[in-house]
């Protein structure tokens, strides 16, 4: 059997949304890994997060990472929509994570921020989806 991420609900969604979040704030714990891992989990979370809202606000989500490009794609009224207009710096952590280059090197203090931002953005998605889809979850 086939599963494609378009058979994937609201919940499926977030409950994976939840686990990168968790990972990306486990990692942030230890002193060991490199923190660019922290970032691209939490840029994960943020992705599968926005994925859940368009899933539960009826819209199958496209194949793109660009987290504004899903975000735009929500209907007006939702809380994450307002509260976070540009995640373009969330965006790209796949790429620092993933791929050796030459932009700059990710520090702690660069992966924490990002890391609360993703928790911020998860939980305003959850209660987005809460306030439009009191079933979904």
């Amino acid at each position: 059997m086939t599963v494609r991420a378009s058979d994937a609900t609201a919940a499926d969604w977030m409950r994976y949304a939840e686990g990168d979040l968790a990972a990306a704030q486990s990692l942030r714990r230890f002193d060991g890994p490199s923190p660019r891992h922290a970032g691209w989990l939490a840029e994960q979370a943020v992705e599968k997060a926005l994925r859940a809202a368009l899933v539960a606000s009826g819209t199958t989500p496209p194949g793109t990472h660009d987290l504004d490009e899903l975000r735009s794609l929500l209907p007006p009224g939702w809380a994450v929509s307002e509260r976070f207009p540009d995640l373009s710096r969330l965006s790209g952590w796949f790429v620092l994570a993933v791929y050796p280059g030459e932009w700059a090197v990710v520090t702690d203090p660069g992966a924490a921020e990002m890391v609360e931002l993703g928790a911020a953005v998860v939980a305003c998605v959850r209660d987005d989806i809460a306030a439009h889809r009191t079933d979904v979850l």
